[in-house]
């Protein structure tokens, strides 16, 4: 009996470890594609010579999207539930952001929002770096949602 019990013990414990292990080597998987990709990127802009600021632009661009995936990896749980529960979870992990797009205020309908939130790529510019010039013909709309602008009126 004292045997049975030793052998269930250790195939219990053979399994946690398993399991563990399984879930560490998941995470650091993807920790090291972005690292992949980001070299890959890294590699090709060298390799057609792109001047170093829009090189290191490109760069810093990918890095926060790689690091901003991983919210979006539980989109796949979420697929499944049905919409008026995802919708309630996503109106909770985004509330911070939707609360910073004053447009989304006035939007009676919370699906909606989550709707155009989700179609929304998120881009990211260096200090300094000018998104817009007075007179130009927008081609996008842009919504801020973290960081700091300047607006500089053109001298006539």
């Amino acid at each position: 009996l004292n045997i049975f019990i030793l052998l269930i013990g250790a195939s219990v414990f053979g399994f946690i470890i398993a399991n563990v292990s399984s879930i560490l080597d998941n995470i650091d998987r993807k920790g090291s594609v972005a690292v992949d990709k980001i070299t890959k990127i890294t590699e090709y802009l060298r390799h057609k010579n792109c001047p170093a600021v829009i090189a290191d632009s490109i760069v810093n661009h990918f890095r926060q999207v790689y690091s901003l995936q991983a919210t979006h990896d539980g989109m796949e749980l979420l697929a499944d539930l049905p919409t008026n529960i995802k919708n309630k979870i996503l109106l909770i992990q985004y509330r911070a952001k939707l609360e910073k797009i004053a447009i989304f205020r006035h939007v009676p309908n919370k699906s909606v929002c989550l709707y155009l939130f989700e179609m929304m790529n998120p881009i990211f510019y260096q200090p300094g770096h000018v998104i817009m010039s007075e007179g130009e013909k927008a081609s996008e709309i842009l919504f801020m949602v973290s960081g700091e602008g300047v607006h500089e009126k053109a001298s006539s």
